[in-house]
């Protein structure tokens, strides 16, 4: 699974947009939201959105299926917080 980003907006000093370039994600927004908590610690949250192909095959729609499944039962497949000093 491997995509190629480009920065195509920064926002104040809190977002940058990323648009996937190629890959299986293009046409893909990647968001970064970095939230400056307190001096030296910032909170990071990306938001992930693109058009997952879901198969033109049976074993194509079954990976689709348990991708799906997979991340309805856990968050962080789709978006992600983490903490970093700044």
């Amino acid at each position: 699974m491997a995509f190629s980003v480009v920065l195509g907006k920064i926002i104040g000093e809190r977002y940058l947009l990323y648009r996937v370039a190629d890959g299986f994600a293009r046409g893909g927004v990647l968001v970064f939201d970095i939230e400056r908590k307190q001096e030296g610690l910032c909170l990071l949250t990306i938001y992930v959105a693109f058009d997952f192909p879901r198969g033109r095959d049976v074993v194509e729609r079954m990976g689709w299926r348990l991708f799906d499944c997979c991340s309805r039962r856990s968050c962080m497949m789709c978006c992600g917080t983490m903490h970093f000093a700044s």
